[in-house]
């Protein structure tokens, strides 16, 4: 379970939830508790292989690479890997909105997060998120406690819904962009005319040293969404993308998925988070470090299980994430999504 801090600058915003793992600062900034460090071997890929040769369906030169012996692999494995996605010039750009984001310069966004805050006061639902439907926010790391709005830029964890602030904020733009929209048009629906609706952006921050796990887990387990067939064959039609803005490695936090175990859910529990027990993981297959160069993107299943180890390096690994469903894609309720993926999910944050 993740372990309280005590101290006098904050108070918990829900305590007596098992699902809550955040807290608002006197401040109202939204931080993360300390959590217990993951078994030392959760993430280790089988001894006999190497990085590069685990990872089984890349397309090398960006989207328009992409064919449809990929798409086909995406469906029967559960992921793809498009290397170069965003030009270097790009991932700079994503980069230094990121660093304007995390310093909280008043921006478009930084006044969103605010409006917000005040709405979700007013008006709690811990299922905002789960339907799609929650708003921007920043989340920092436990090491950021005690420190004042112009100190802890450099531990901020999650930045989040930055597309729903306009349609004109630069980091949305990567996910509105015509091309990653024709290509994920034509992996789930098999047409590259029919457009995908951003249901959840984040950009996703592990400081270097302090950077805490995302332990494993489907994200179909946080939304309240039908799992239905994509038109292409997969096994659902909600799709992540998370592409890496910083060298993403095995040291610094790099996404591990499992391939092949992305058609059926997988029951949760609340440990260091929402999570696959850690003694079913083992069980599951073997493990797949997905080691990214900026501007490689990992494309994945909403059920296919994933994981990010802690961030012991010195380097500091940075990534945005998307998630996409049809237009027409049918929600479902809270109850029914903790009857597929456990009882223990309700407000958890993906």
């Amino acid at each position: 379970m993740a372990t309280k801090l005590q101290t006098e600058w904050g108070v918990p915003g829900n305590d007596e939830a098992a699902t809550t793992l955040t807290f608002h600062a006197k401040d109202g900034a939204v931080m993360s508790y300390e959590a217990e460090e993951p078994p030392a071997d959760l993430y280790s890929p089988p001894e006999s292989a190497t990085t590069e040769s685990l990872i089984t369906n890349i397309a090398h030169e960006g989207l328009a690479s992409v064919q449809a012996q990929h798409i086909k692999a995406y469906n029967d494995i559960g992921y793809l890997v498009v290397r170069n996605t965003l030009s270097a010039e790009e991932v700079r750009a994503a980069l230094d909105t990121i660093d304007t984001y995390c310093r909280e310069q008043e921006t478009p966004f930084y006044t969103a997060c605010e409006k917000f805050q005040e709405e979700l006061k007013a008006n709690p639902d811990p299922d905002r998120g789960a339907r799609g439907e929650d708003g921007p926010g920043i989340q920092f790391e436990a090491k950021a406690a005690g420190l004042g709005r112009n100190e802890r830029g450099q531990f901020v964890r999650k930045l989040k819904n930055f597309h729903v602030v306009n349609e004109k904020e630069p980091l949305g733009n990567i996910g509105r962009d015509a091309e990653m929209q024709k290509f994920l048009g034509k992996l789930i629906n098999g047409d590259e005319n029919e457009a995908m609706d951003i249901f959840q952006s984040s950009a996703l921050l592990k400081p270097a040293l302090v950077g805490r796990e995302k332990p494993w887990h489907q994200d179909h387990a946080y939304f309240n969404v039908d799992i239905e067939k994509s038109k292409t064959g997969g096994p659902t039609n909600l799709v992540g993308i998370w592409i890496a803005l910083d060298k993403a490695t095995v040291e610094n936090g790099c996404m591990h998925v499992i391939a092949n175990k992305h058609k059926e859910s997988i029951i949760h529990f609340q440990r260091r988070d929402w999570q696959i027990c850690d003694k079913e993981v083992y069980q599951l297959g073997d493990i797949v470090p997905v080691v990214l160069n900026p501007g490689d993107m990992l494309v994945f299943s909403s059920l296919t299980p994933h994981g990010t180890p802690p961030n012991k390096s010195s380097k500091t690994r940075r990534a945005v994430q998307f998630h996409f469903l049809p237009k027409d894609t049918k929600k479902n309720t809270t109850e029914a999504r903790l009857s597929m993926f456990g009882k223990e999910g309700k407000g958890v944050e993906c």
